[in-house]
């Protein structure tokens, strides 16, 4: 144990000085190899070894903790790897949060550690391969689309291909239509990150409905397109009447197949076999099919129906420049 320092004017001065170093010092502009990271580092040692010798040895220690762990904060991006979407800048703001396998992504992160014209080579290279395979997928879906645009009931990919005609800068899209989705995001090309919204990592079911008021609320000058499936408007058909109430203008396209496709799908990839050419108890939704246009006009909603594929986009594009509620309802295929 070292002799107890006075603690005359001395002492604070010698404290002060010790305690400027600390801050000030990571200030300093960075001599070439040295980065801000180690000007931090280096100011924190100088003031700690001028504090442990002329003042005392505790304090300054933990001094020097509490500096470079906020000096941390300021020089280096925090990211925060989690599985779970809630815990992601909970406690502290993140520069990225990545959702994901903690594992998995950290295996992956640990690419950045390789040189810089390495990372740009595997970057360039995963880039045309993923570009490849998209250009595939995209151009079967097309050639698919082509061929469904005449069926009826509706096809999937002429659904999103009506809802790609009307799509421009002025639209965004509320997707809870499940079974639909994927196709729906492969072909609508979507603008920004104001342009589609829709439940992350599972979500809910019904969420559609009045999640498009709540996206019209906050974007007025957007004209708000709900793409729903018949079982998740099933779940909150009031909204219609909130709609009408408030006057709310929001065009509601329903894909009705009389099915909870998206079940049948979740039975299909764990349990095997085509549940969806087979009726199963709670799965089916048409003894009777629900008329959602009727239910609709029942609330104050103008509502009409669509078989024919070539009728969806005009229809859709005369509902959003009503200003007003609107329910386009569409049978599309179910099996």
């Amino acid at each position: 144990m070292g002799a107890k320092k006075t603690r005359d004017w001395k002492y604070y001065l010698k404290s002060l000085i010790g305690i400027l170093i600390m801050i000030l010092f990571p200030l300093l502009p960075a001599p070439d190899p040295i980065t801000p990271a180690g000007m931090a580092v280096i100011g924190q040692m100088i003031g700690l070894i001028v504090l442990w010798t002329f003042v005392d040895m505790m304090w300054p220690t933990f001094l020097a903790i509490i500096l470079f762990g906020l000096r941390a904060l300021e020089i280096y991006p925090m990211i925060q790897i989690d599985d779970d979407p809630w815990e992601i800048g909970k406690n502290f703001p993140v520069e990225c949060g990545i959702l994901g396998d903690i594992q998995k992504s950290v295996a992956r992160l640990n690419i950045l550690l390789e040189p810089e014209t390495e990372l740009a080579e595997a970057a360039r290279a995963r880039a045309q391969v993923i570009g490849k395979k998209t250009g595939v997928i995209y151009e079967a879906l097309m050639a698919k689309a082509g061929a469904e645009k005449d069926r009826s009931p509706v096809a999937v990919t002429a659904l999103a291909s009506a809802v790609a005609k009307v799509m421009d800068e002025d639209v965004c899209i509320v997707d809870d239509c499940w079974s639909s989705s994927a196709i729906l995001r492969q072909i609508v090309d979507f603008k920004d990150e104001n342009t589609l919204f829709r439940p992350r990592n599972g979500g809910s079911i019904g969420f559609g409905l009045p999640g498009g008021l709540g996206v019209k609320m906050a974007l007025p000058k957007k004209k708000v397109l709900v793409i729903s499936g018949d079982g998740s408007a099933a779940w909150s058909m009031q909204t219609f009447w909130t709609a009408a109430h408030y006057k709310i203008p929001v065009t509601f396209v329903i894909t009705n197949n009389g099915t909870y496709r998206q079940v049948k799908n979740v039975r299909q990839r764990i349990l095997g076999g085509n549940p969806a050419k087979e009726r199963h108890l709670g799965m089916d939704i048409d003894q009777p099919v629900i008329s959602f246009s009727d239910l609709a006009q029942s609330m104050g909603v103008k509502g009409c129906q669509v078989k024919e594929p070539s009728l969806l986009a005009d229809t859709i594009r005369e509902a959003m420049d009503s200003n007003e509620p609107r329910v386009v309802e569409v049978f599309i295929e179910s099996k």
